[in-house]
Parts: structure tokens; sequence; C-alpha cells
């Protein structure tokens, strides 16, 4: 690039940045604008939109649209567990955000919490994302919490309790938790995702009542995504328990499958999976099965019992490690296997399987 187009460049990239707005909402209305969509419907691309503490219901405030706008949404305290938006009415359940306008990876979603999403019935399209739906649309969604939402419905077909992909989107999902999401195929995400890189699964269930359930935690479908550095645990499908991929080529690394069930690890159709420096242990239906049996003892793969911290499952949202996990920085050849490091001093924790574990959850409930 010769110097004056290197000018031109950076004069034009100042100009826009000194453009960019950085509004405030907050739950009670009285920030720079009454709602989310409200500053939403106002922002122009490179705008920063910044949630205040607390809960955010209501109009305005779920079954948001970006409009396809490259602006940022994201809590002001960067802490998911402080801003929350709550799709419930009090009637029924409401979706988060519909990205279906070509948004790209300048659209951001960040450090927010979204419960109580539920895709019922026409009201919504077509029973998918109970939190996010994305058509077409390809989002970066990151250091988000999405707890007890739902794609479900007795009488129809369900995708993505907490988000579902189709038609070309690429979706960036990173660093995120997934806890208590349910639908029939993917009962946290489901469909077409480009990256989902550092997040954490724990106790989806992916449920049909007349058919067989596929992919307790992830449902992957038609894109070669790359899951990397994720922890997927205590989800729950008859077909691959932890995720079940259709259709395309994954690539899986340095990620932890462990105490899944009743269904496999990974459960597949059409399609091929490629796993390095990943531990697949304790899951009820089978660790290393299937097209993915040759890949046990290779590229770093492991079925070992992860020695997670906690000291109650039912209630942890980290699973951090022992520091004598064969998942930890130093022990694994692969360095961190997992989305969680080191948390703990070294740990005298047997070895167990997916039906112990949950018979542990259960006796913390009596």
């Amino acid at each position: 690039m010769t110097r004056k187009l290197l000018a031109i460049f950076l004069l034009l990239t100042a100009s826009w940045a000194a453009r960019a707005e950085t509004y405030l909402v907050d739950p009670e209305g009285t920030g720079d604008f009454p709602t989310i969509q409200a500053a939403i419907s106002a922002a122009t691309d490179g705008d920063i939109i910044e949630l205040a503490n607390g809960t955010f219901t209501g109009e305005g405030n779920f079954d948001l649209e970006f409009l396809g706008k490259a602006i940022t949404v994201r809590s002001a305290s960067g802490d998911p567990g402080s801003c929350v938006i709550d799709c419930f009415d009090g009637i029924r359940g409401h979706r988060g955000i519909y990205f279906h306008a070509g948004e790209g990876a300048g659209s951001v979603l960040q450090g927010v919490t979204i419960t109580g999403g539920w895709a019922s019935g026409p009201v919504f399209p077509w029973l998918r994302g109970g939190a996010i739906y994305c058509v077409g649309a390809s989002p970066e969604i990151r250091d988000c919490v999405f707890r007890d939402n739902r794609s479900y419905d007795i009488e129809g077909y369900s995708i993505g309790g907490a988000i579902a992909s189709v038609s070309g989107g690429s979706p960036a999902i990173i660093d995120c938790l997934f806890e208590g999401n349910l639908s029939s195929l993917g009962g946290a995400i489901s469909g077409e995702f480009g990256l989902v890189e550092g997040c954490t699964f724990v106790g989806n269930r992916a449920f049909d009542e007349g058919g067989e359930s596929r992919g307790g935690a992830v449902y992957l479908a038609f894109q070669n995504t790359i899951l990397e550095n994720c922890t997927l645990v205590y989800n729950e499908a008859d077909d691959g328990a932890g995720f079940f991929c259709q259709d395309c080529a994954p690539h899986v690394e340095n990620t932890i499958v462990a105490f899944n069930g009743p269904g496999q690890a990974v459960g597949v159709s059409g399609a091929t999976v490629s796993v390095i420096c990943s531990d697949l242990h304790g899951n009820e239906g089978g660790d290393w099965t299937g097209v993915i049996a040759d890949q046990f003892g290779i590229n770093g793969n492991i079925s070992l019992n992860p020695l997670f911290c906690w000291s109650d499952p039912e209630t942890t949202t980290e699973w951090t490690l022992h520091s004598d996990s064969p998942c930890a920085p130093g022990i694994s050849v692969c360095g961190l296997i997992g989305a969680w490091g080191v948390g703990c001093g070294s740990s005298p924790i047997r070895d167990c399987n997916w039906g112990e574990l949950k018979a542990l959850f259960r006796s913390q409930t009596r």
C-alpha cells in the first residue's frame, strides 16, 4: 500500500471511529433509550449498546432483532450473571434474539444471560432456537450464559434449545455457558456454526416424545464446525449424548465429553468426525465408538476421568480441574483439554461413569 493510500485508509478509519457512539440502556428504562430494541433501532454500524446490571424483560427487551447492523450489545459490567434478559413475560416465553438480516461477525452479543426463552408454536419460526435463532446470519456471541431455554413442543419437531442456526449461517460461539436447555435435536445448540470455542455445556437435554433424541448438548449439521476447548458434561440424549453430527465433517480439538447419557459420546449420520487431543470418558452409551473408535489412543486422545473440582455437581457452574487431572496443562501432552483450567489441588476422586454420576445428582435433591 502506498503512503497516500495508507493515509487515506487511516483517515477514513479515524473518521468512522469518531462517529461510533456508546449508548446505555437501563432495565428501568431510564438510560439513553427506554428499551434494548429502541437502542438497536437508533444505532448505526460500529455503535455499542451497553446494558446496565439488572433484569431486562417485557416488550422491547426480548424478541430483539439486530436489523442487519454491525453493532455490539453487551453488559456494561462484563458480568453475565448481573445482566439478564428474561424472556418470560409471566404468561409465556419469548425468544431473546432473531438474527435474520445478514448479520456478520461485526454483530456482537457479549456478556449477558438469556433465560426463559421458549420457541413454541406459530408465534416463533418453526420451533427453532429458544434464546437465539440465526437464519443465514453469522454473528459473534461471546461470554454469555444460556440457562433454561427451550425450543420444544410435544406436537412438533424442534432444534436448538438455546441457539439454532440454519440457511448457511456461521455464528461464532465463544466462552459461553449452556445449562438446562431443552430441544428434540441439540439440547443447547443445533445447526450450522463456524466456531464453538471455550464453551461449557451442562445438563442440557435432547428429548423427543415420539422418536429418538439426538445431540444432548450439540447437534451439528451441514457445516464443518470447529469445536475447540469445550467441556460437555451431564447432557442427555438417546443418540450422541454429548454431540451429534449430520452430513458434516466437524473438527473436535482439546475437548472433554464426559458423563453424558444414555447415548454414546458422539453420534453421527452421514458424517465424519476428526478428533484430536480430547478426553471422552464415562459416557453411558460408550466413549470411543462407531466412526471415531479408531481415533482413541492417537493424536493425544484419551479416555480418563477428567477429575473436576466440584464438591456438589448439582450446583456448580465452574468445571475446573484438579492439578493432577489428565486434562491439565503440564500433565496433558496437548496442554489444556476442556474449557476450564486448574482450580484445586490433587484429587482422591475415584473413577465413575454416567450412571453413577446421575445417581449422585439425584441423591443431592432428596
